[in-house]
This record gives C-alpha cells, structure tokens and sequence, in this order.
C-alpha cells in the first residue's frame, strides 16, 4: 500500500488485505478444527457454505471465533500459540472486530459506493488504516505459524523418521524459502502445511500450490466455493485468477462433510 500515492488505489489494497487476512485466518482455523475437532458444528456450518454459494469473509470471521472457543476449552498443548490470546474476543477493538469494519466497507464499495474522489478516498482510507493495523498487530503471532509447502520427503530407516524438504511461504512475495526439517510422521508430497508446536496440520485443500494457466507459473491458490459440476473454485492470493479443479472435490468433501451427509459428487 506504501508504494502507491493514489488514494483511490490505497483504498482498494486497504480492502484486499482485510479479505486476504481473513481468509489466511479462516484457513488456519478450520484446518485446525478439523484435525483437532473434527465434529464441530462451525465445520458442518462452513460446508453449507461452500458446497453453495461461496465462503464470504464473514464466513471465515465465525470460524475463526470458533476455533479460539473450542483451543480455550480444550488442551492447551494442541492450541496454536497466541491464537485465544489474539482472536479469544470479537468485539471492537479486537482483530475481528476491525476485520468486520473493514467488511462493511467493502460491501459499501462492492454496492455501489466506492470512493470516486481522491479526497473521499483519502478521508475513507483515514479510518479504514487504523482498522487493518489492529488486525496485523494483534495477530503477529501468525509469524511464527509458518506456512509450509512439502517439497520432497525421504524416510531415515536409521532413525525412524521424515526429512522434508520445504518451501516456507514469505507474506505476499511470490517464491519460497528453502528449509528442511525431520518429523515421526510422514508430510505428503504438494501439500501445505503449518506448525502448532505439538504437530503438523495439513491446510489443503484449503490452500493449495498449483500451476496457473493465465500466470504461467505455480501460484498459491486457495478454495472458496465447490460447484457441483466443476469441482472446487481456486482464486490465485495475488492476482485474483479463477478457475476449477474437480479433483480437490472430495477432498472438499472429506474435510467438512458435505451438509446432510451428502456423497461428495463425481467429476469428469
């Protein structure tokens, strides 16, 4: 956002980070959910929503409040660090709190209120700044949650154990950081992953790494929706691509369970 002196443009990657952050949220806890507390209601709500029209950021905000509720009931060795201390609350002042202001400003703009001056933009962007530097500041903690792309994994027979190659995800930049680490329990090859401290938790197909035909090159991809003949939308984090991948359907399917225990469907 610094390196762009127009207000109306400033304003526009105001409301992009406040989508990208809270799906990266929305993410990261229903990955959690789901290997930590595979029957929570949130999960059964979540898939209502993608196997209709779409997650919206509101959809990624409920998630994220239920998943600090269930990491404060339940074992404290399996809670992501700094995530109940961060996102424990949803009022206000909370990181929540001003993701959902900044959402009521994008659905202003989205329904034909967008800024059409500088001066209005810059006014709008005036209040929205303070917004998104709460929601960075009070979830920092994801720093030290790494995201994680499994490389190549060989077992150590000697050992008993993993050595992955990984490719750790760098905020918006679009290449990886090579690292290596060594695990009891196998990573699977083009997945992502993250670190609670205590064990890994597989992201996709929340998030996936793929290859982008209009970009002509791998892009981080994540899911937002699943259409009953074309399979699991993906949206590139940053350019916005769209399209398809039927495969990652019942994969879809298996993580939230379809609501009414539908089958996942079949694709071409």
């Amino acid at each position: 956002m610094q390196t762009d002196s127009d207000p109306l443009e400033q304003h526009r990657l105001l409301l992009d980070l406040g989508e990208a952050l809270s799906a990266c949220l929305g993410v990261v806890s229903t990955s959690w959910l789901a290997a930590e507390d595979p029957e929570s209601s949130a999960l059964s709500e979540l898939a209502d929503a993608f196997f209709a029209r779409g997650v919206s950021q509101g959809h990624w905000h409920q998630i994220t409040i239920s998943a600090a509720k269930a990491m404060a009931l339940g074992d404290s060795e399996v809670a992501i660090p700094g995530f109940i201390e961060s996102l424990g609350k949803s009022d206000s002042k909370s990181a929540i709190g001003s993701l959902r202001m900044l959402l009521q400003e994008r659905n202003l703009s989205a329904h034909g209120g967008r800024p059409t001056t500088r001066g209005e933009a810059a006014a709008r962007l005036a209040e929205g700044l303070p917004l998104i530097e709460n929601a960075l500041r009070k979830t920092s903690f994801l720093e030290s949650v790494p995201w994680l792309l499994v490389r190549d994994v060989k077992f150590e027979s000697r050992r008993g154990t993993f050595r992955a190659d990984l490719g750790r995800a760098m905020n918006d930049h679009p290449d990886f950081e090579a690292a290596q680490m060594t695990n009891v329990e196998p990573l699977e090859e083009g997945k992502f992953y993250y670190s609670t401290g205590s064990r890994m938790v597989e992201m996709s197909p929340l998030v996936v790494y793929k290859y982008c035909a209009k970009c002509h090159r791998p892009e981080m991809l994540f899911a937002d929706r699943v259409d009953p003949r074309k399979g699991v939308s993906l949206k590139s984090v940053l350019r916005g691509h769209q399209w398809f991948d039927g495969e990652l359907a019942v994969d879809m399917a298996a993580l939230l369970r379809p609501p009414g225990g539908e089958r996942a469907p079949e694709f071409a």
